[in-house]
């Protein structure tokens, strides 16, 4: 009786897979991406001769907006809200 085992194994062996290009030196990069947001616009209105921030929206690196409210929408009318910019962090220099 022949011994097939150790033929067997040879013959269904696998050539190695092809390296991932996701892949550093073999290995996945589990690391969590770092998420970050920045304010880039908001909304403001006068009311009584005072300034008030109604919304902010932040632009997250993986480019999603998403506008937080300060204010119930109920409290003043669309057309009274001024947009302005935000100045600081601009989107490529916060890539880095």
């Amino acid at each position: 009786m022949e011994n097939h085992s150790a033929n067997t194994s040879r013959e269904h062996r696998l050539p190695p897979a092809p390296l991932d290009p996701q892949c550093q030196a073999g290995r996945l990069d589990m690391r969590p991406k770092q998420l970050f947001a920045w304010p880039f616009q908001e909304g403001i209105v006068l009311i009584r001769d005072e300034y008030h921030v109604v919304w902010r929206d932040y632009r997250w690196n993986t480019g999603q907006i998403v506008r937080r409210w300060f204010m119930d929408c109920a409290e003043f009318r669309a057309a009274q809200i001024r947009i302005e910019p935000i100045e600081g962090i601009s989107w490529a220099s916060a890539d880095q």
